[in-house]
């Protein structure tokens, strides 16, 4: 029938919850005819494409191997001949055909399009078996072996449907040889007999085929959903690895590895500009209110520095203890020095309440600095100047932004300090 490719939907819980039925129907066994509800549906959506694809194959090849034993048929059953003729291609032939257009354009079950498409030959075959009066009528009786064995082994489908068409058959065929009038006792034993032979046999293999794909498709699944679950784990892993338990946003892993990569990605040596920011006062208003105000005081900033930056597609971190850093991608001094001063405003509008309601007011100190990467240089360099503008920024009186402008990257760096005034920004070279 081809290979599968488990199809596997759902979050983690719903993985998991498969993934146990999956380990549990192995242990038990019970996959030889039906799986559970949820992994039925997965087999039948995982199977869909390649038994469709062996269904048409093997439909074109049996529609002609059916329709050349009309060759075979003159000989045995010549009396109704023409009319088997016209009920192949009449009947059964367009019936099949319809099916195989059907499967094709995914309107059908490859179940549904086999019972179908068989029960129009058997009809066909089973209608001239009973009219015909020839003398060698019960060999014809022995065609219906040929369609069990073919139907149940070839197309290999579900062993339901396979047992379902074979009871019917077996049943409709005994009832006709035991009526026919040309038949002696013999004979219609011999057509019973060989038919129910022919028919366990072939729902015999039908039944260790459908076993083996179920199997194959529970081994495939189960190891898919294994590796499905790995991956999702250890990309939890990375973004727990990344985050900051606290705030929620980036820890300095992320910052360090985001800062690097953009660092080496500046191929087109574009500024990239740092903000670093300390909230001011942070020990004391530790001692003052306790730890847990410090940390709902360093959550508030955390989302504070997350809103304001997420519309512009900036990256934002947990430097390290009260300490945050920005890094502002294809951005002069000039901007960032503003991004600055609106992120320092808007943690100065927060009004921060203890559980006993008393409001606490924050502000921060921001170093900023902006260079043109190189290879020559590292991303280190940035990270000095903007800590050491933000040293100053602290010692000048705090609530405010510094800037250290890095020079030329060919020549020296020239640290370059702009006191903030009144929101305008100075440079001194």
């Amino acid at each position: 029938m081809g290979t599968f490719e488990p199809a596997i939907e759902g979050g983690p819980d719903n993985k998991a919850a498969l993934l146990k039925e999956v380990e549990a129907t192995l242990d038990a066994g019970t996959f030889g005819v039906r799986f559970t509800k949820i992994i039925e549906e997965n087999f039948n959506e995982a199977t869909k494409a390649p038994r469709a694809a062996f269904f048409i194959r093997l439909a074109i090849v049996g529609t002609i191997i059916y329709n050349l034993f009309l060759f075979l048929d003159a000989i045995i059953v010549p009396d109704v001949i023409r009319e088997l003729i016209i009920m192949q291609l009449a009947i059964a032939t367009p019936i099949t055909c319809f099916c195989i257009l059907a499967i094709g354009l995914s309107k059908i079950d490859t179940n549904y399009a086999t019972m179908i498409s068989v029960t129009a030959m058997l009809i066909c075959t089973l209608a001239a078996f009973i009219v015909s009066r020839a003398e060698h009528v019960g060999l014809y009786g022995c065609l219906f072996c040929l369609f069990m064995t073919a139907v149940n082994v070839a197309q290999a489908w579900s062993f339901r449907w396979a047992l379902t068409l074979t009871a019917v058959t077996n049943i409709a065929v005994t009832i006709a040889a035991v009526m026919h009038p040309s038949l002696d006792t013999p004979t219609r034993i011999f057509i019973i007999i060989l038919l129910a032979s022919a028919s366990h046999y072939s729902l015999v293999g039908n039944y260790r085929i459908d076993s083996s794909v179920r199997r194959a498709y529970l081994f495939a699944l189960r190891e898919s959903l294994r590796a499905s679950l790995l991956d999702e784990s250890n990309v939890q892993l990375t973004i727990l690895a990344n985050l900051d338990g606290l705030t929620g946003i980036g820890n300095r892993r992320y910052f360090d590895k985001t800062l690097a990569k953009l660092w080496t990605d500046q191929e087109d040596r574009r500024e990239i500009a740092l903000l670093l920011l300390d909230i001011d006062h942070f020990k004391r208003l530790n001692d003052t209110h306790g730890h847990q105000a410090g940390d709902v005081c360093l959550q508030q900033v955390a989302r504070c520095l997350a809103e304001q930056t997420v519309r512009r597609g900036q990256i934002v971190a947990r430097y390290g203890g009260e300490e945050f850093a920005l890094i502002l991608a294809d951005t002069n001094l000039g901007d960032a020095f503003y991004t600055a001063e609106e992120v320092r405003g808007a943690i100065e509008a927060l009004v921060i309440y203890r559980d006993d309601g008393t409001a606490l007011k924050i502000t921060v100190s921001i170093g900023c600095a902006s260079i043109t990467p190189h290879a020559d240089m590292s991303y280190s360099e940035i990270v000095a100047a903007a800590d050491a503008a933000l040293y100053i920024a602290k010692n000048t009186g705090r609530n405010r932004t510094k800037c250290a402008e890095l020079g030329s990257i060919n020549d020296t760096i020239n640290n370059i300090l702009i006191s903030h005034n009144n929101c305008d920004l100075q440079k001194a070279i």
